[in-house]
């Protein structure tokens, strides 16, 4: 696989999680303003968020290190 196709196949992914991570983000905004005032529900989906923005920075470091990685192997090849 040359740099090329690296960094298309990261574009891709990039793409794909983001879009995840902002599917997730609207599908708890909509439940979350299905549940005001149940204060039980408010309570899990409060939990939940945490959860989401948990996975959402480890998603983004995980990019961030692939990028490094294709910007070495880019440097690599044009040494």
């Amino acid at each position: 696989m040359d740099i090329t196709e690296l960094e298309f196949s990261f574009e891709c992914l990039r793409r794909r999680v983001l879009a995840r991570i902002k599917d997730a983000n609207e599908r708890w905004r909509e439940t979350w303003e299905k549940s005001r005032g149940n204060i039980w529900a408010e309570e899990e989906l409060v939990a939940l968020k945490l959860e989401i923005q948990l996975r959402e920075k480890e998603a983004i470091a995980e990019l961030g290190r692939l990028k490094l990685k294709i910007e070495r192997q880019k440097k690599c090849c044009l040494d």
